[in-house]
Parts: C-alpha cells; sequence; structure tokens
C-alpha cells in the first residue's frame, strides 16, 4: 500500500493540496492536525471546529499543554501509524515521514514566512502582520517541540521526502498534479520492484 504523506510548516499549503490530491485519486484524507484538535475538544476546549483554532486563546492554551505533555503528539502519531498500514490514504502529519518506512509518498512543501504569513491573514481574516507575528511563534514552538519530542529538524532535514516542493509561486492544483504524476509512477515501481 502507498499513502501520500504531506508535510511543512504552518500556512504552506498542506490541506489544500492534500484535499486536492485525495479527491483526485478518490483517497480518504486525515488531517492530522484535525485529529489533534479532537482530542483538545475532549479535554474541553472550544472552538476547534475553527481553521484558526491554534490562533486562538483556547488553542494557544492547549499547545502549552501540549509542550509539558508529549502524550497528545504520540497519541495522534501511533493513530495516524496504524491507519497509514490498512489503507492507502493522503494524510498531512508534521511527524510521520520520519516515524514509516513502508514505502510511502512523502513530501514537504515550503515557503517563505511572509507568504505563508499572507495565506494565514487570507484564511482567517487577520491583518498580515497579526498573521506574520504568528507565523514565527508557532514556527519556533514547533521546532522546539518536536526536536524535543524526536530528535526532527524540521525544515531542515529533508532526507525522509521524496519531494520538496517549493510553493511560493505554485498554485495548489499544480502542486496536487505533479503529486499526482510521481505517487502514480512511484506505485508502479513500487509495485514492479517485489
Amino acid at each position: 500500500m502507498v499513502s501520500v504523506i504531506i508535510s511543512g510548516m504552518a500556512g504552506v499549503g498542506k490541506s489544500t493540496v492534500a484535499e486536492i490530491v485525495a479527491k483526485k485519486l478518490n483517497l480518504e484524507l486525515k488531517i492530522g492536525g484535525d485529529i489533534l484538535k479532537d482530542y483538545a475538544a475532549k479535554l474541553g476546549y472550544k472552538g476547534t471546529e475553527r481553521n484558526d483554532f491554534w490562533d486562538t486563546e483556547e488553542g494557544k492554551s492547549f499547545l502549552k499543554l501540549r509542550e509539558h505533555d508529549s502524550s497528545f503528539d504520540k497519541k495522534v502519531d501511533e493513530f495516524l501509524k496504524e491507519l497509514i498500514n490498512t489503507k492507502e490514504m493522503v494524510i498531512t502529519s508534521w511527524t510521520l515521514p520520519w516515524l514509516v518506512e513502508n514505502f510511502h509518498v512523502k513530501v514537504w512543501l515550503k515557503a517563505s514566512q511572509k507568504t505563508r504569513a499572507k495565506r494565514i491573514s487570507e484564511r482567517d481574516h487577520i491583518p498580515f502582520e497579526k498573521a506574520l507575528e504568528v507565523v514565527k511563534e508557532r514556527d519556533n514552538e514547533n521546532f522546539v517541540h518536536y526536536k524535543k519530542l524526536y530528535g526532527i529538524e524540521l525544515d531542515k532535514d529533508y532526507s525522509v521526502f521524496n519531494l520538496v516542493i517549493d510553493t511560493e509561486f505554485v498554485k495548489p492544483d499544480a502542486i496536487s498534479e505533479l503529486l499526482i504524476i510521481y505517487y502514480r509512477e512511484y506505485k508502479i515501481g513500487t509495485r514492479n520492484s517485489k
């Protein structure tokens, strides 16, 4: 089984690209951040259904709790690891590419902080300056969090990825088409190598 795992920093377009790829390939879609939001909701945090939950006071409060209790991330990662071994799907995840060794298409999407802030500003209807602040803060928190949790160097170690795509000037539809072509070829290649 070959799944597509899409990673990248906040605001890079992971969910948008994943939704397009999943729809076109007729595969199930799992957004890693949504599963983490489900844990937050179970703990009584409000507003988890919002796209900008992580930027709200409730979301930031949960992220602070998560800094001291890595069990949330580990539960999400274990769930995704089990799931990816049951069927082909499209998943967004910060960590899964480093945690699974099976034959999967692992993609890192990248863009500058300014571009990502612009996207978050438009998506969440907040001023650009506020979005840039959010991006810088989340980048720093995630660098520290995942380095501490798994020793992962986000946006530095691309060794586990099949593809690293700069999304700065490329639309999600074009990125999705590239991923679909690669995915189909990769599946044929893995089948032929057995």
